[in-house]
């Protein structure tokens, strides 16, 4: 059925009355001269279309159906009630209509098709003054109204030449129609009684056939990914592409009501199932493009608002004027279309894991789109019957298929990356950061490393040796899992991964799987979070008496000679470091590598003759001195290594010292004034004041023996060098 646009007639008016009733006087002089229908006619591929051009009066009288009436003096009007040609005095709900023809003697009596082309309304059908077919209920209210488009109505002529054809036709919502199709009227065609017959079923039947495929396979789609999205929702791809196929299936279901053969026989249903459809599919269109926003990008772009804004707007728009806002529709929707494409081939250049599937997919689209287009346009000729005019939804079926299939793949690969990432990880990273990775499986690599700017930890209880000793095995188990458990739980809190444990020590990093800018500064204020809660367990263990018998004998007598009883050293490095699952095929292990890995454990290690709880490096401490109480512990030649590097001691957070300890500080810091300025008699006189405050602070205590030695023997440099691992 060609679309009502191209059932309009144009009309050319004038202003000089004379030539307009010349140019009347010879369409009717043509008309009489024209050849009668036959028999041939009818057989054509098209059929007889009655002309538009019909006689019109206004009103409901039953004497206008009897040949013999003299309509002389009524108006031509064009019978499909186009809004720009409505009659003189506008359309009143009823009126008759009347038109004359001529048919050879091969069409008498012989059963034809009556079709209607267009039918908006009700009419009833008169041959020459008979009622012989009627298109609905010609009735007083609007709910009697009903349309049949492509029903077919048996059909006689009389035995004789000119046959008068009068319709009495009711439309009491003809605004509606014209606000969304143009038009409200009718236009009647004669046709080969077999033939309709046969053409309508099979319309009716290809137009039920292709609504059940083109709406049914995307209704099944939507459900099947709402049942995906409740069993995992954390997977929001699942539920933004279920709202999108749901919409289109809705759409397209709409969509066959009214066009192209008109599945819905109530007329007044017409005007709003075809707003329903724009709105639909302005809601699809939307929908899709958030679907593949969440496919390809981290955070859904500040774009996706503007085209929901826009969307809504056009939504208004079509429902209010649809017929107007048509082009305006068909510009929004390509342009979402050309922003979607934009997205998947950026996708595919980047060579994102199966984007060339929804690339098959968007091709599919343009393909049928293109070709609905053409064929519209009369540039190609169908080639598969009225299928051929609505090869965009085979299209646009084709692109949800290919996101399904998309999606399903996705969701066998996520459930392999869950798997992967709850056993690498499950036991190191606090459950909220597997959640983000479980979410984001690309930012792990499933074997295999990388160079990343990091920051190492590494941890040890001082003497952790003579404690053991005092505990049962059963002890041994409890009280080590109380300490890690109270220091893992602060390494997780602030975003670290727990790499591995060696008997008391822990190994961990920040800035991996999930990347922070800010690694150095979580790790070092975990630290300080960590001593802090190693003195609430002293306290504890002291208040609650849970220690074993034997280990609070140790304990007292530690404190008796001024040593501070689980003592924990705490180095920190940041810098290059190779992260990865590394390992075989059967068995990984997600850790780290690197020179900057091994000064972390030798700043813990080498804790030891500073007495000292937590060490930095001097990249950490461009990131952290701001926020933090530290000071220059030594510049130190690890042992395998020719550069020396600087070690700070963190002490707390910047402004939590106390007056003696702030004291403390100020005089440490003066004293390595001194040092550095090989000033040692100056310097060793510092320390020892700053000793008489605070007799167990350890660096203090060092560089005072320093001092005095090098006072005797002055060094070359300062460079501390290392003997011990």
């Amino acid at each position: 059925m060609k679309t009502p646009a191209a059932l309009h007639l144009s009309r050319i008016g004038t202003p000089i009355i004379c030539v307009a009733i010349l140019g009347l006087l010879g369409l009717i002089s043509l008309a009489e001269a024209a050849p009668p229908f036959s028999h041939a006619d009818i057989e054509s591929d098209d059929g007889i279309t009655l002309s538009s051009k019909w006689r019109y009066h206004a009103g409901d009288d039953a004497a206008w159906a009897e040949p013999d009436f003299d309509d002389g003096d009524w108006e031509w009007v064009d019978s499909t009630l186009p809004a720009a040609e409505l009659p003189r005095d506008g359309w009143t709900d009823i009126g008759w209509f009347r038109t004359r023809i001529a048919v050879d003697s091969t069409l008498w009596n012989t059963p034809l098709a009556l079709e209607d082309r267009i039918h908006f309304g009700t009419s009833q059908i008169y041959l020459n003054g008979r009622l012989v077919q009627s298109f609905g209920t010609v009735g007083t209210g609007r709910d009697e109204s009903e349309v049949h488009w492509g029903y077919v109505k048996p059909f006689l002529f009389d035995a004789q030449t000119d046959q008068l054809i009068a319709v009495r036709y009711k439309n009491p919502s003809a605004s509606e129609f014209h606000s969304t199709w143009g038009m409200a009227g009718f236009l009647l065609k004669l046709a080969n009684l077999e033939k309709a017959i046969d053409g309508a079923i099979e319309k009716q039947t290809s137009a039920r056939t292709n609504q059940l495929i083109l709406a049914g396979i995307p209704f099944l789609l939507s459900c099947l990914h709402i049942l995906l999205f409740l069993s995992y929702p954390q997977s929001k791809k699942d539920l933004f592409y279920a709202i999108c196929t749901a919409l289109y299936a809705a759409a397209i279901f709409c969509l066959y009501q009214v066009y192209p053969v008109g599945l819905s026989t109530e007329s007044l249903h017409y005007p709003y199932l075809l707003r329903l459809f724009f709105q639909l599919y302005v809601l699809a269109s939307v929908m899709t493009l958030r679907f593949v926003y969440a496919l390809y990008c981290d955070r859904c772009p500040r774009m996706f608002w503007i085209f929901l804004v826009a969307g809504i707007g056009m939504g208004f728009a079509t429902w209010s004027r649809p017929l107007e806002n048509l082009l305006l529709f068909g510009i929004f929707c390509l342009v979402t279309y050309l922003e979607i494409s934009r997205i998947v081939l950026t996708a595919i250049l980047a060579r994102k894991r199966e984007a060339w599937i929804m690339g098959i997919g968007f091709l599919a689209l343009i393909l049928g789109g293109s070709h609905d287009f053409l064929v519209k346009l009369d540039i190609i000729p169908p080639v598969v019957g009225d299928l051929n005019s609505f090869t965009f939804p085979l299209g646009l079926l084709g692109l949800l298929t290919s996101m399904s299939i998309y999606l399903a793949r996705s969701v066998a690969k996520a459930k392999r990356d869950r798997e992967f990432v709850q056993h690498a990880f499950g036991h190191y990273l606090a459950p909220a950061i597997v959640d983000q990775i479980i979410a984001n499986p690309d930012m792990v690599d499933q074997l295999g490393g990388e160079v990343r700017d990091m920051t190492a930890f590494f941890s040890d209880i001082a003497s952790f040796s003579t404690i053991s000793e005092c505990l049962t095995p059963h002890q041994l188990v409890r009280f080590i899992n109380e300490y890690l458990s109270e220091m893992c739980d602060i390494i997780e809190a602030a975003g670290g991964t727990i790499d591995k444990f060696e008997g008391d020590a822990i190994i961990a990093f920040f800035g991996a799987p999930i990347y922070f800018e800010d690694h150095a500064v979580r790790a070092t204020l975990a630290c300080i979070d960590q001593q802090k809660k190693l003195e609430e367990l002293r306290q504890r263990w002291e208040t609650e008496n849970g220690l074993p018998p034997a280990l609070q004998e140790l304990r007292t007598r530690w404190e008796g000679e001024g040593r501070v009883f689980t003592h924990v050293r705490m180095g920190l490095a940041a810098g290059p470091m190779v992260v990865g699952n590394m390992g075989s095929q059967s068995r990984t292990d997600y850790t780290m590598m690197g020179d900057t890995v091994n000064l972390a454990a030798r700043f813990e290690s080498g804790q030891k003759i500073y007495g000292t709880g937590i060490v930095i490096n001097d990249q950490i401490y461009a990131q952290v001195k701001d926020l933090v109480e530290a000071r220059k512990l030594d510049v130190i030649q690890v042992m395998g290594k020719e550069e020396p590097v600087i070690a700070y001691e963190v002490l707390d957070r910047r402004g939590a010292l106390s007056p003696a300890k702030e004291r403390v500080l100020d005089l440490y810091n003066q004293g390595m004034k001194a040092y550095e300025a090989f000033q040692f008699t100056e310097a060793r006189n510092l320390f020892k004041q700053a000793l008489e405050i605070d007799p167990e602070d350890g660096p203090s205590t060092l560089y005072a023996d320093r001092c005095e030695e090098y006072a005797a023997t002055p060094p070359a440099d300062l460079i501390f060098r290392a003997q011990t691992k």
